[in-house]
Formats: structure tokens, sequence, C-alpha cells
């Protein structure tokens, strides 16, 4: 694909590197080398793009309107990375979509971003439903794409043209449809392996849904140098143990999560004894990215103890608006006095420039507080129907506009910036500002709480009181009192919370964080919450009884799902995967099973499937080690699509 000459010079004009669009560096790599890994096989660079070709070349036959994106609705699967490439190689911006989504929501928001068509499979929309707009089911359109040339069509695109729109997660308000050009998708790898510093010869784990920004980092960082993508199914990354175990099987070198995902990673190893530990973890990855929530010190001391992990740890920040991560901070040595729990944000990722400014627009000195701004070619056009940016004129540096990210930090002595918050998270109690994630952050260092979410709740007489909800480790004792004690001796009283509940699982969005509008409509809808010290699962015995078995698993069952709800599938009774890796570890704990739940619970996941596989597991002979196995077989040819 070869851009305009003038969109190449629109891109010089700034300053920035000579602009090349991304599917053009990924055309430019190695014919040979591996694109793309998967559970099921693997694609070369010359089938990956010869695939994207075809289908580019297919969409351009059917002369859609080249300004309308068009969906993607697939299963986390090769053929998802095929759709955006050729998506993009026929000049369309594409917009993705989880495939666990409601359909009708899917049809909704596509219709809602104008859409001009959808790419999917027949499983996921049948012939008769879908959005009142041309679907192309890849699935059954396959001879056909196959018939089509596999050289690149040439579509040209301008640093100003749309790339991709994603929808934001919608957890404070209706989501908004984010619209990024290929301008700034262009810079977001090259600035983001600046730092990164990774080549052909690493293989990036892809844990992130499609439908969030994340993907693509994972996405184009490792394709625009030659690398590897190695692309995880939906049943890995609910199973954190069998996903380490597919990690060091391929050895994968960089990994990529939430802090979320990482608590339930080390929650897992830490059931383990150091042996089985072992066997999941090693040398081969070289270095860990987190993103996407705060990162605290105690969490990369208890992933680098859980894991042995010796390497490299990057804590990132961004949104969806700055088409990614737009600051990079080198994680060091754990700190033996911690100055704040957080670690910093880090330095901007050229040519993204960061702002610390107070209300006037003044930037901060050392120990203010203030808003932070993103300036750059990273910030997105605007939002798909002409909503524009929370954006004010740039005084600082020739970009004309300051992004308003709307979060809050805290410019440390040493000039790094430390993440404060969101600024509708900044609330007051007895007249003092704070930040709830500050308290959340203090309530996660009790050695009883797995993870934590505080609410600011404006009660009769306009008073605002904090609430906070915990999810405790396993086998922990839920005593309120204890977490008072300790948040006493390390918090001002004013970061006490008035309320502490104990919930067997936090609610989570489809990304991983706590759903804090779930726990608000809860609390506001006066549902019932288990009290701090009912519940707790029936300890274990040695050679657990039917009788035993039976009343941990049920114990465990209606914790996560509540009472009254022992009958049905348990996603449609309102659990969630998170819920299910939490539910499972307690179990494995409580009776010391060796027996892999999570496969066959997806498989029939009921109460009775449960107590079934369970069963059969604690009859059968002990599990195999782990053993070398061959390299997974090639996918289908580069004829096919």
């Amino acid at each position: 694909m070869t851009p305009s000459s003038e969109g190449r010079d629109a891109a010089n004009r700034d300053g920035t590197a000579p602009f090349l669009p991304i599917p053009a560096v990924v055309g430019a790599q190695p014919a040979e080398n591996l694109a793309l890994l998967t559970q099921d096989g693997y694609l070369t660079y010359g089938e990956l793009n010869a695939r994207a070709n075809q289908l580019a070349r297919a969409l351009l036959d059917r002369g859609l309107d080249q300004a309308a994106p068009i969906g993607i609705c697939l299963e986390r699967s090769a053929d998802f990375v095929v759709a955006i490439l050729g998506v993009l190689r026929a000049g369309h911006p594409y917009l993705p979509f989880d495939a666990r989504q409601p359909r009708n929501r899917i049809a909704e928001l596509l219709q809602e971003a104008r859409g001009g068509a959808l790419l999917t499979h027949g499983n996921l929309f049948a012939e008769g439903t879908g959005p009142d707009l041309p679907i192309l089911r890849l699935d059954r359109e396959r001879r056909a794409l196959a018939r089509e040339a596999t050289a690149e069509p040439g579509v040209p695109v301008a640093p100003e043209d749309l790339a991709y729109c994603l929808f934001t997660s919608g957890s404070t308000g209706r989501p908004k449809c984010v619209e990024v050009t290929h301008g700034g998708l262009a810079a977001y790898p090259r600035a983001f392996n600046a730092r990164l510093g990774i080549d052909a010869e690493a293989r990036y784990l892809h844990g992130a849904s499609f439908a969030f920004s994340a993907s693509l980092r994972q996405l184009f960082v490792p394709l625009s140098v030659g690398a590897t993508v190695a692309l995880a199914t939906v049943e890995q990354i609910r199973d954190p143990l069998g996903l380490l175990r597919w990690v060091k099987e391929e050895e994968l070198t960089v990994l990529d999560w939430v802090p979320s995902y990482l608590r339930q990673v080390c929650a897992e190893l830490e059931r383990l004894g150091p042996e089985a530990r072992r066997a999941l973890t090693g040398p081969q990855v070289r270095i860990l990215v987190s993103s996407g929530e705060a990162l605290s010190w105690p969490l990369v001391r208890r992933w680098r103890e859980a894991a042995g992990f010796t390497g490299r740890i990057a804590n990132a920040y961004g949104q969806t608006e700055t088409t990614g991560l737009v600051a990079w901070c080198e994680v060091g040595e754990v700190p033996e006095a911690e100055a704040h729990a957080l670690v910093p944000l880090g330095a901007a990722l050229h040519p993204a420039e960061l702002y610390a400014l107070d209300e006037a627009l003044h930037p901060l000195i050392a120990g203010g507080v203030g808003d932070l701004w993103v300036a750059g070619p990273c910030v997105a056009r605007g939002y798909r129907g002409g909503a524009a940016l929370p954006k004010r004129p740039n005084p600082f540096s020739p970009w004309p506009e300051l992004y308003a990210t709307g979060d809050r930090v805290r410019v440390a002595a040493d000039g790094t910036l430390i993440f404060e918050g969101r600024a509708d998270d900044q609330v007051k109690v007895h007249g003092v500002r704070l930040a709830l994630g500050e308290v959340e952050e203090a309530l996660r260092s009790h050695p009883a709480v797995r993870d934590a979410a505080v609410l600011a709740v404006e009660e009769a007489g306009g008073e605002t009181r904090l609430h906070a909800f915990l999810e405790p480790m396993a086998d922990a004792f839920a005593d309120e009192q204890a977490v008072r004690r300790h948040l006493r001796e390390r918090c001002a009283d004013h970061l006490v919370p008035h309320a502490i509940r104990w919930l067997p699982r936090l609610p989570r969005t489809a990304s991983g964080k706590a759903d804090r509008p779930a726990l608000r409509a809860a609390l506001a809808a006066e549902q019932g919450f288990p009290d701090a010290n009912q519940g707790a699962l029936v300890p274990a015995s040695t050679g657990p009884s039917a009788e035993t078995v039976e009343a941990v698993v049920r114990a465990a069952w209606t914790q996560t799902l509540g009472t009254g709800l022992e009958d049905g599938d348990f996603f449609e009774l309102g659990g969630d995967s998170l819920q299910v890796i939490a539910m499972l570890g307690h179990i494995t704990t409580a009776l010391k099973l060796d027996t892999p739940l999570i496969a066959a619970f997806f498989g029939e996941p009921t109460l009775p499937g449960l107590l079934r596989t369970i069963r059969a597991g604690l009859a059968a002979e002990p599990a195999m080690p782990l053993v070398a196995r061959p390299r997974v077989p090639r996918l289908l040819g580069p004829g096919t699509a």
C-alpha cells in the first residue's frame, strides 16, 4: 500500500517520522517469519498477508462506502487478524466487537456507528439475523475468497484518514465510539517499541479482547517488527494456570496483562507448591507489561515472588482516546519504604506529550496534584457522530490541542507522575479531598483481602460516606474489625470506610475491572450482601469424604452466586469467567485437588456437572507430569481465507 504524496508531506511537517501505514509495515516483514501462533496452528507472514489481500479485494469488489467502518465480530482466531488487515488494506476503518457480546447489542452499536458492513461467521450471525447491512460470513466464503488475487491492492491512505473505531467500555456512562486516524495508529507501535525493544525473535502474548485498545498493541507492536503474536483462546484466558503452561510450552517472551488479571494469576500460583510453580514458570518470559489500571508496588512484589520472575516489568498508561499507551515506566526493584503505593506512570512515549496542569492550565510543581493532559498524533480525531473530545488550545508545543484525560496525577520530587485516580473519583469526605484508588490500595495490602472496590455514596442529609467491597483470599477469615485496625495503622481516619462488605467475588466488567456501576446499583437497590462472617468454605480434611466434597462445592457455588441459585447454567444465573477462576481456586485449595477443573466446567457449567467432575477426578489416577509436546500443526494453506 503506497500512501498519497499529500499524506506523506502532511506527516512530515509536524516533525514526526515519515508516514507509513500499518498494513504496509506488516506487509514488508519477511514472508517466512512466524506471524501468528494459536492453539490450533500458525500462519507465516506470507500466509497472513496473502489472506488479508484476498479479503481486501473481495471488499473492494462490493463497492462499499470507504468512509463507513466495517464491523468485525469473530471468535478469537486467525480469521480476526486476517479481517483487521484486510479491512485496512481495502481502505476502510474497522470496528471490532467481542463475540461474547449480545447479538442485538452488536447490531445496535454497528448501526449507531453508521457501519457499512459486518464480517462474521455463520454460527455467530446466521442467515436472516444481524444488522440491516451487508454481511460477509467468512466461513461460508472461503472458496470464493481463495479465488481472489493475493497481491496487495494498493489502496492509498493518508495520516488523517480514519483507521479504526472503538467503543469505550461505558463503565462511567453510555459508550462512545472513538475515531482514530492512520497517522495515530502508525505512530503507536513505533513509539511503544522504542521502550519495549523487541525484535523478530519475540513471541508476544495476545489476551486482550479485540474490542479494547490493548488488542492493538498486542497485535501491531509484534507484527510491525516481524515477531510472533501468540493469540490465546477465551478458554485459555479463563484458566490462568493453563495459560501459563501454554506460555512456557510455546516459549512466549512478552506478557501483557491488566493488574486485575495479574492478581488472579498470582492467586492461582500462590496456592501451588514450589515445584508446581516452577513447572509453570520459567526464564523465557523476559518482560511483563502492565496497563489499563494503576499498578501497585505490592502487586509487583507479589508477582516476582509468586512466579519467581526476574525479568523486566513495565507500567504503562493510556486511554482509548490516545490510541493506546502514551507513558512508560520501567519498574525496578520494589523500594523498601514505598513513598506511594502506586508505581509511577513514567515518561511520555515520543511523540506523545504529557502535561500535569492545575485548573488554570499552569504546570504543577513537585508535590502538586492536578489534571493530566495529552498532546500529539496519538490523540483521537473525535467521537463518531460528531461529538468532540474534551480539548483546549495547547500553549506548550506545536501540537495545536491538549486532550483532557480526566485523570488526576501527582508530581513526585523527581518529576515523575503518579496516578491519583479519575477526576470523577476524587471526592470530599468530612471536607477532605481523597482519591478512592488510595483507599483501595490500602485495603488490598491486608493479607485477607484479594481485591477491593470503594464507592463514595451521598446519603440522607448530604453527607458523603465510603463503602468498601472486599473480595477475600482463599480460606481467609472475613474479619471487618481486623481490616479497620489495619487501615488505621496506615491511613488517616477519613480514609477508613464507613461500611465494609465482604463479597465472594467482585463483579467485573468485560475487561476484568471492578464493575463499580453494578456495585452502586446493588447498593441503591439495597440488595442483600453476605454478612462479614457468613458463608466461609468448609475446611478440607485429609481424604475428603463425599459429604465434605459436596459441602465445599455447594458453599463455593452459593458464595459466588448467592443462595437459591443452585439449579441451572452458571453463566445464565449471572456468573462470569473471572468468578469461575476464583470459585474453582477456592474449591481446589479447600479439597487439595490436582484435578484441572476449568475446561470441564465450561463444558458443563452447572453445579451437578462440577460435582461429577470433581468426584471423577478424586477417583482417577494422579495426573501425569507436564511433558514436552510437538509443535502445533500448520493452519490451512495460503489458498484459503
